[in-house]
Order: C-alpha cells, then sequence, then structure tokens
C-alpha cells in the first residue's frame, strides 16, 4: 500500500492581465499535480501551465532559452477527461469551475501563466502529492 504525500497551495482571487504569472510552484519530488480554478462571477481569459527542469527558479513571465529553461505542459480537464496542449492552453469563461491534472511526472517548478484576458477574477488552488 502506498500513501500519498500532499501539500495544497492557495491561488489567492486576483484579476490577471495579459502574460502575467497566476501563480508558480517548486514540486521537486512531486509526481502529482492537480489544480482546481474557480472564477468569480464570469470570467474570460486563457492560462497556460508551464513547467521547468532549471535548478534555479526560471522567469515564467519572458521567454525560455538556453539560460531560462521552460516550456508549456499538457493538462488533462479532468472535467470531461479531454487532453489539452500546453501550447494551446485554455481558454476559461463562464462561471465553471475546473479542475486539470498536468501531465507531470517529474518537474522542479511549474506555473500558471495568463495569456489572454478580457475580464473577470479567478481563484484556486495546486494539490502536489506523491505515490510514496
Amino acid at each position: 500500500m502506498s500513501l500519498a504525500h500532499t501539500i495544497p497551495y492557495d491561488i489567492a482571487s486576483q484579476t490577471p492581465v495579459v502574460n502575467t504569472i497566476v501563480g508558480r510552484w517548486l514540486v521537486d519530488g512531486f509526481r502529482n499535480i492537480t489544480t482546481e480554478l474557480f472564477p468569480a462571477g464570469t470570467v474570460s481569459m486563457s492560462i497556460r501551465f508551464a513547467k521547468s527542469n532549471q535548478v534555479d527558479e526560471p522567469n515564467f513571465a519572458v521567454a525560455s532559452s538556453g539560460t531560462n529553461q521552460w516550456s508549456f505542459c499538457d493538462v488533462i480537464d479532468l472535467n470531461d477527461g479531454s487532453s489539452i496542449d500546453g501550447t494551446t492552453g485554455v481558454a476559461l469563461s463562464a462561471t465553471t469551475t475546473r479542475t486539470f491534472e498536468w501531465n507531470n511526472n517529474e518537474s522542479k517548478w511549474v506555473a500558471i501563466i495568463c495569456t489572454a484576458y478580457a475580464t473577470g477574477t479567478i481563484a484556486g488552488n495546486v494539490l502536489l502529492s506523491t505515490n510514496q
């Protein structure tokens, strides 16, 4: 029997702007990452999930490079089971709570980046766990 080790993080309610970091976390040693996003009222924005294996925290707010190593990450929409390409991202709209599982086996850093914004605020949480 394996026991899951979990750490929850809250994402404070915020009104993101384009190309800003909604949240970033050190996830070294955790295999499973699940994120829930809760819109406050009607939202219209797009987000992408990013990850990095760089030792030092990368700057997710600027382009990746040889000295700032990160890339976009696929996620699974746990509401409907669909796979979402990391370069496409997720369009959030209406008032529906969305839950995502990151396609992650081993990363050191992860982040959520707002890539388009029209209206609304979101809050949420990130749950990190292992299977050991």
